[in-house]
């Protein structure tokens, strides 16, 4: 199974998402896509206020994509819970309190997972700040 490869950077200072069009590690800077009206051309160097998060390559029950760092609701049946996605030993996981649970699709064991934030925009949601 092939799929895409896309990262996307929280930037602590400004308190925002961006898109990562291209990771250049050599000469130590992040491309935006060009079409991020805010940073159109520009580079900036690796800062250590930035936190990178990778796709999933998997899409929510919406359609939406799935990152390291989103907040999912898993419903299965009437039980309805909050999980994060995280990245661990290779594989992507929806952490849900102490458990880790596979993502390997949006839909699995009757499970369904929807995107309802990320823990930088909606800490809250986990009970963060």
């Amino acid at each position: 199974m092939n799929r895409e490869i896309k990262f996307r950077a929280w930037y602590k200072d400004l308190k925002k998402m961006f898109k990562i069009g291209q990771i250049t590690l050599e000469e130590g800077t992040w491309n935006f896509e060009p079409n991020d009206r805010d940073f159109i051309g520009m580079s900036i160097p690796y800062q250590p206020s930035f936190v990178l998060m990778q796709y999933t390559g998997i899409h929510d029950k919406n359609g939406k994509e799935i990152y390291e760092g989103d907040i999912v609701e898993i419903t299965k049946e009437c039980v309805c819970g909050k999980g994060i996605i995280v990245f661990k030993n290779g594989c992507f996981f929806i952490k849900v309190k102490e458990n880790l649970l596979a993502l390997y699709n949006c839909e699995f064991n009757n499970y369904k997972v929807k995107k309802i934030g990320n823990i930088y925009d909606n800490p809250e949601m986990l009970g963060g700040e």
